[in-house]
């Protein structure tokens, strides 16, 4: 075992968890980082400059950016400008193999609404009588 191998051991708990106060990444992003860079480009000023030419298409070093190019800028500055958009996820019924609501069009009007006030119901949720397994008293 090679003197790397025997520190990967050593960071780790019996479980194979990172002991308590060892990073998982220790040679991640320096600290201090950002402010350096926030002091070398005039707290990011610079940066945001370089964008805008590009997005507005300008000429930089005697080339002009592609449309792609453009578009990138543009979607940079808006992040950092106005903040990402938020992620959505668009659930499809092929995954399932079947649509989910089917279950409950099987079931009459009175059925669905003596289902609803069964859950309104204070105690345990019963079926047919008896205790589902999850809401029986564990002894």
């Amino acid at each position: 075992m090679d003197n790397r191998e025997s520190r990967m051991i050593t960071r780790r708990d019996p479980n194979g968890h990172f002991a308590v106060g060892v990073s998982g990444n220790p040679g991640g992003r320096p600290k201090g980082l950002a402010s350096i860079i926030r002091d070398r480009t005039f707290d990011g000023q610079e940066l945001v400059e370089f964008y805008t030419s590009v997005f507005r298409g300008e000429k930089i070093d005697g080339v002009k950016p592609s449309l792609k190019h453009r578009m990138e800028a543009g979607s940079w500055l808006s992040d950092r400008g106005f903040g990402k958009p938020a992620q959505q996820s668009v659930h499809e019924e092929a995954e399932l193999g079947y649509d989910p609501h089917d279950l409950y069009r099987s079931y009459t009007p009175e059925q669905l609404q003596r289902m609803l006030d069964k859950l309104a119901e204070p105690g345990p949720l019963t079926i047919d009588g008896e205790a589902r397994p999850a809401d029986t008293p564990k002894t």
